[in-house]
């Protein structure tokens, strides 16, 4: 009695699994791939592959299964802006859609600029050369980027040492400004009409000197929305490799 009730379940299940229309393979891939977990209360071992093929079906079948992306892993702007690569500079980050790249022939290579507006520029640097002039002697460059990334000992160390040394080169003095959501902190300096926002950081090994130029009242920056990329940027900027 026991046998002819397995056998009408086995009917009416395997009938209800070839009704569902599925990619060519699936059901065997399935099948070969189900694993049974015991419980107290069980059904007879010679259905569970019926059972867990349904569940998993009902599962994937409204997902549809031609668009899974399997093994996907697409990471987006949270703040409105677009993934930017540049294999020259060895860069990936995050900019404004309408952000316009500035090519300057003469400019570091590992330099990155854009035009956000008329007299609004964000610029990505690898190197800050500091030149110096002496009366009868060449002219001596130091990274002080570099410089003070190799000297330093802690993220805090390099830090102190590149804005001493920037404050010395640029004859700007600066405050704290904000701080992003990864903790790196941002400063502020002005100089005649036009302010300085900036920070210093490191991703894989890979100091940056971040800068964003702008003539807008201070007070207003943070309502912008090139600053709120900026801010994604900060946290974004790494190497591509």
């Amino acid at each position: 009695m026991e046998n002819n009730r397995e056998k009408a379940m086995r009917e009416f299940l395997t009938k209800e699994i070839d009704a569902i229309e599925v990619p060519k393979g699936l059901k065997e891939e399935m099948w070969s791939q189900v694993k049974l977990s015991r419980k107290k209360r069980r059904f007879p071992s010679k259905l569970i592959p019926f059972v867990a093929a349904i569940a998993c079906l009902a599962i994937l079948i409204p997902l549809g299964l031609s668009e899974i992306p399997f093994g996907t892993n697409v990471e987006q702007s949270t703040s409105g802006g677009e993934t930017y690569t540049n294999e020259t500079a060895n860069v990936s980050t995050v900019i404004g859609e309408d952000w316009e790249q500035v090519d300057i022939p003469s400019s570091n290579p590992d330099s990155i600029i854009f035009r956000v507006e008329e007299q609004l520029f964000v610029e990505i640097h690898q190197s800050v050369l500091q030149i110096t002039t002496g009366t009868g002697e060449q002219d001596s460059t130091v990274d002080i980027l570099k410089t003070s990334f190799n000297e330093s000992g802690s993220y805090q160390d390099f830090e102190s040492r590149f804005l001493e040394k920037h404050a010395q080169f640029s004859g700007m003095s600066y405050e704290e400004f904000d701080v992003t959501e990864g903790g790196i902190p941002i400063y502020y300096g002005k100089l005649g009409e036009s302010a300085e926002i900036f920070a210093v950081m490191e991703a894989e090994n890979t100091p940056y000197f971040i800068y964003l130029s702008t003539s807008d009242p201070v007070e207003s920056i943070k309502e912008q929305k090139y600053y709120t990329i900026f801010l994604e940027m900060l946290d974004r900027t790494k190497p591509l490799s």
